[in-house]
């Protein structure tokens, strides 16, 4: 069993609107205990929050891992293999911007699919969890046809519902009306009927699944609506009919705020569309009012950007809860849209959302407390999986400063051509996940390190940077006065590692004094620092 000490983190709890100074306690990936006083248990790996605010792990429920936010978006003649590789580099960069969980609404011949079930089995890339809907069905013609799955007709819509499912979607999109980015439709135009909506939303109703919808137009919702839709998606126009409803049937909303801004705010100059461009600039203002009157009416709702539109990546993710609180939503209520919220929708409240015992330990770090300013959800300092830190913005910003330091030494030893060569090698292990990547390295971070650089770099040159095996052992009632002696198996890089101007900054201990014996190994390889920021590890007596 692993057991991990996270502490010193201003703790967001968003079941009862407070933030606390706590520890948490987290044992095989799950909350085993959280509060102010928490002690820290025997031989726990400890992680310093260092004085950051804590958030349950942020969710996205309106993403397109294989679209690229482009000005054009829905140009999809890349190849399969092209879209694939775009749908990892996507879930990577949720990971570092804090995102931990989404919901994937519509992707070309069902890679949404094979990417969720590669992260379930380990894939070596780092990815948030996921649920996927497979192809989006449409009429003819109509939105999203380029992707999706055209159907006419209750019937055909619901064989199109029967094949998402047996493809092994877990919701299905429907679309009821037109949409921004598709060439000939208007948003406000109804598409499927209610009764072909109805069809594929019963047929997945029947086998377990949940469904959402593709609604901007008031006709359209409202077919959705009566047809027993789970969630509205975009929503630009409804009226207190639909809220009404809405509560009633405990209906979501998820409005896609920022999917609309980017637009808006880049324009024909940036190259997008000019019908799409219209189409925003038709809705834009209608559009914000109808989400503060939803929230004011009480409607649920979640958050969702649809990631893959123009200029709305996933680094943007965070920024709905901006846009929210600039339309007039509550702080907390913002941030519950991200959260407690989304979990609910996504059927996995009793599991994640929250911080309390007993739910996954996922968490998404802030440089800053966004109830008092909420621009810090922008600022992500780390992101934790399953207990695992996956990503640390200071570990990145030392790492990098490592390379670099290489890069140059190489440069004036060896020349501008091995220089060149180190820095390229660079860009091919970050594109590819590298050090930083928790799943492929794991506990063994200091091996998967090894085997990664030493293919490309001097040996010496890697010891230098990465102090492969170097353990430190301080001596008793030190406190953060550690004498760094290197292991016997590696003395040669973890000297120079200990001597490397940058390295040594990052190899600083912090918060000696929680073991009260006094009597702690302290771990410092490179892998371990890359995935902690640089937090120490206490593992007991040695």
């Amino acid at each position: 069993m692993s057991t991990t000490y996270f502490t010193n983190g201003n703790i967001m709890d968003v079941v009862n609107n407070k933030i606390f100074n706590g520890s948490i306690v987290v044992e095989d990936g799950v909350i085993t205990a959280v509060g102010e006083n928490i002690p820290c248990p025997e031989r726990a790996e400890v992680v310093d929050f260092n004085g950051y605010t804590v958030s349950p792990g942020i969710f996205n429920c309106h993403t397109h891992i294989c679209m690229d936010e482009k000005s054009d978006p829905t140009d999809l003649s890349s190849a399969d293999a092209r879209m694939t590789m775009k749908a990892i580099e996507t879930c990577r960069t949720f990971i570092e911007h804090g995102v931990t969980f989404i919901r994937d609404v519509g992707a070309s011949n069902y890679i949404d699919i094979a990417i969720r079930d590669a992260v379930k089995k380990g894939a070596p890339f780092v990815s948030p969890e996921m649920v996927v809907s497979g192809k989006c069905i449409c009429m003819t013609g109509g939105h999203g046809w380029t992707s999706g799955r055209e159907a006419d007709g209750p019937d055909d819509c619901r064989k199109a519902a029967r094949e998402q499912l047996r493809a092994g979607a877990d919701w299905v999109k429907v679309m009821a009306t037109g949409g921004v980015l598709t060439k000939g439709v208007e948003p406000g135009s109804p598409q499927l009927s209610e009764e072909e909506l109805r069809a594929a939303i019963e047929e997945a109703h029947k086998a377990g699944a949940k469904t959402c919808t593709h609604a901007q137009g008031m006709t359209g919702i409202k077919n959705a609506l009566r047809a027993g839709i789970d969630s509205i998606e975009h929503g630009f126009y409804m009226d207190d009919w639909c809220f009404d409803w809405m509560k009633e049937h405990g209906t979501y909303y998820v409005p896609t705020l920022g999917a609309m801004y980017w637009i808006y705010v880049n324009g024909t100059e940036a190259g997008i569309a000019d019908y799409a461009v219209r189409k925003v600039n038709a809705a834009f203002d209608a559009h914000k009012q109808t989400f503060y009157n939803a929230y004011k009416a009480g409607v649920k709702i979640a958050l969702g950007t649809d990631v893959g539109t123009p200029f709305n990546g996933p680094e943007k993710t965070a920024y709905e809860m901006v846009l929210m609180e600039q339309a007039g939503m509550d702080p907390w209520d913002a941030i519950k849209t991200g959260t407690i919220n989304a979990a609910e929708l996504l059927d996995v409240k009793d599991t994640h959302g929250s911080i309390e015992v007993g739910k996954r330990a996922n968490f998404t770090v802030y440089g800053g407390n966004p109830i008092e300013d909420m621009n810090p959800v922008m600022d992500c300092r780390m992101t934790v999986m399953g207990g695992k830190v996956v990503y640390t913005k200071e570990a990145v910003r030392r790492y990098l400063l490592i390379l670099l330091n290489i890069a140059h030494t190489i440069n004036k030893r060896k020349g501008p051509l091995w220089g060149l060569f180190f820095c390229c090698n660079l860009c091919f292990f970050k594109q590819f996940g590298g050090v930083f990547n928790q799943q492929h390295s794991g506990s063994h971070g200091n091996n998967g390190v090894k085997q990664h650089v030493r293919a490309v770099v001097h040996q010496r040159v890697v010891g230098g940077a990465h102090a492969l095996g170097g353990v430190a052992a301080p001596q008793p009632n030190t406190g953060n006065k550690v004498a760094h002696k290197a292991n016997a198996a590696h003395d040669k890089g973890a000297k120079a590692a200990a001597n490397y101007p940058v390295f040594k900054q990052a190899c600083k201990p912090t918060g000696g004094t929680n073991n009260t014996k006094g009597h702690y190994v302290v771990q410092h390889n490179a892998a371990k620092l890359a995935q902690q920021g640089g937090a120490v590890h206490y593992i007991g007596k040695p």
